[in-house]
């Protein structure tokens, strides 16, 4: 049987306004009880994360939400989805006294230098450059890119869970590979919320909207896989979050996971969980 190579990260962040502490020190000596209790550890392919580029001033963009929602509803488990309003976008400043949906750590992003065509709505399908050039490709081409990418076999699973302890949320993502990878691996960890009001051209003055990007708990490329990455490789990640500082309403949030490819910028895999559930790792 092949022998299991245990590594324990142990990430707290903490948000308190604009402060954020980090602790990633592996100990010298893993407990030999640590091990995957959510994430898979065969072999499965990859899952697609689809970050769309919206605002509530784009009239075509409930179209592009509609289309997403199709591709998620049609792939459970297996499709994920952010509805990213960047704060550099021009369709995106809040009307009246509407909740501003804008963040500012999307505009990175939201260039085109990173994204290629900048349209709204436009999606990036797990950050691939496609046959365009671009990253960013149009709401038609979603579904056809987003097959391609669950088509694929992932070197890595990754799994999500939550608890609300207090005033904090305390997430957990395990990481697992299968393969051995030389790449540069990064970690991403969002918290989306949904059921959120506000006008929206072409959806009228009470639109509901669902995954909308709220905070990342990761760095601006994600926080980095310092590890050999080869099979049998075991990761944990912990985050908390001090939610009680914000007006986000739990119940209605979810956690996105993904793990970036640092040589290529491609999002390798991803999963997605609701607050204080857990999810395993890639379906069948």
């Amino acid at each position: 049987m092949k022998k299991i190579a245990i590594i324990l990260f142990s990430l707290a962040i903490v948000f308190s306004s604009c402060d954020k502490t980090k602790d990633a020190t592996p100990p010298a000596d893993p407990n030999p009880e640590f091990k995957p209790t959510v994430v898979k550890t065969d072999a499965r392919p990859k899952n697609v994360v689809i970050e769309n580029f919206t605002g509530v001033r784009c009239g075509h963009c409930p179209d592009g939400h509609a289309i997403l929602q199709g591709i998620l509803d049609a792939n459970p488990g297996r499709a994920f989805g952010v509805a990213c309003h960047p704060e550099n976008g021009s369709y995106n400043s809040p009307y009246g006294t509407d909740e501003d949906l804008r963040r500012t750590f999307l505009n990175a992003f939201w260039t085109s230098g990173f994204a290629g065509y900048l349209a709204m709505p436009v999606g990036m399908v797990s950050r691939r450059v496609w046959s365009n050039g671009n990253r960013t490709q149009s709401r038609g081409e979603w579904e056809n890119y987003a097959n391609t990418i669950m088509g694929e076999s992932s070197p890595v699973n990754i799994g999500v869970t939550s608890k609300l302890v207090g005033d904090t949320l305390i997430t957990e993502v395990e990481i697992y590979y299968t393969d051995s990878v030389a790449n540069g691996h990064t970690l991403y960890c969002y918290l989306t919320e949904s059921d959120i009001i506000t006008k929206q051209a072409g959806g009228g003055d009470n639109y509901v909207h669902h995954r909308v990007f709220r905070e990342s708990f990761s760095g601006q490329w994600g926080d980095e896989l310092n590890v050999e990455k080869k099979a049998g490789t075991f990761i944990r990640y912990t985050y908390k979050y001090l939610y009680t500082a914000s007006t986000y309403n739990m119940a209605e949030c979810h956690l996105l996971v993904f793990i970036r490819d640092a040589d290529t910028e491609e999002i390798i895999t991803g999963n997605s969980a609701h607050v204080g559930e857990a999810t395993e790792g890639n379906p069948s």
